[in-house]
């Protein structure tokens, strides 16, 4: 396998050491920042994508899983760890929609290690599941997973809010109020 590491942050610097000591220069790229135009080109080049989404800093709360739903609407199957809360339960949703493969982090380096090398050596000895599970992210990603579709919830959202229907007119004063006990009941 040969690893493409698109992009920049403050583990590149450390990631690539790593890479050096170990001896395995050979088998990655780094790319450095890229324009965010390029970036389909380059998830689009990839066989499969890995997304960790971890809690390195002990912090309690979660993070964007917006890399996903990237990589799910280039039609790559995802190798996906996770072990803090998203927007979404994303173990779940890749394991249950069989986009790719999936684990909860165990938060042992090598034994996260292991799993993930094993879920990626499963996909690529399946070129034909690798194909059925990229068209099956794309298809998902596009049903429910776009920028169209959050800033439509949200409009939705606020719809409710104000009390305005999604044609602009807006609800008579009592519909309005209803909204307000639904919204304080919904957990965030």
């Amino acid at each position: 396998a040969h690893f493409l590491l698109v992009g920049d942050g403050v583990q590149r610097t450390v990631v690539e050491a790593e890479v050096r000591r170990k001896g395995l220069s050979g088998a990655f790229t780094f790319t450095g920042e890229v324009p965010f135009s390029d970036v389909p080109h380059y998830v689009g080049a990839a066989t499969l994508c890995v997304v960790l989404l971890r809690n390195q800093l002990g912090r309690g709360y979660g993070c964007s899983a917006i890399k996903l739903f990237e990589y799910l609407a280039c039609g790559r199957p995802v190798v996906l760890g996770c072990n803090i809360a998203t927007d979404h339960d994303v173990v779940s949703l890749v394991r249950d929609t069989d986009t790719g493969e999936s684990w909860s982090l165990v938060g042992q380096e090598e034994e996260d290690a292991r799993i993930l090398s094993g879920k990626i050596l499963a996909l690529l000895d399946d070129p034909e599941r690798m194909r059925a599970c990229g068209i099956r992210g794309r298809e998902l990603a596009i049903s429910g997973h776009t920028w169209r579709h959050s800033a439509d919830q949200t409009l939705g959202f606020l719809g409710e809010l104000l009390g305005i229907t999604p044609q602009g007119r807006r609800l008579p004063r009592r519909r309005a109020a209803e909204a307000e006990p639904a919204l304080s009941a919904s957990p965030a």
